[in-house]
């Protein structure tokens, strides 16, 4: 897990992981986050601005097996976290 100043750690949680498509993200707060997701390459293959959900479904099964990195941004603060598809 990459984070930036424990933001990750109290922000937000990423489930299930490992997955079969799809992953919920559930975060404190209300401010607009910012998901984009990476393949192993650094190549951008989802984004979405805006969100002001607190509990997202992100919904991933268009895309192959394997190993991504799930970016979020809120407000100031970013985190980055490995997700897997199986």
């Amino acid at each position: 897990i990459l984070a930036v100043n424990g933001f990750e750690k109290t922000a937000f949680n990423v489930y299930p992981n490992p997955s079969y498509g799809i992953f919920f993200i559930q975060r404190k707060g209300n401010e607009e986050m910012q998901i984009s997701i990476y393949d192993i390459t650094g190549k951008l293959i989802y984004k979405k601005n805006k969100i002001i959900e607190t509990s997202f479904e992100l919904k991933l099964n268009q895309v192959d097996k394997g190993i991504y990195f799930l970016k979020i941004n809120v407000g100031n603060s970013q985190a980055t976290k490995r997700i897997i598809l199986k």
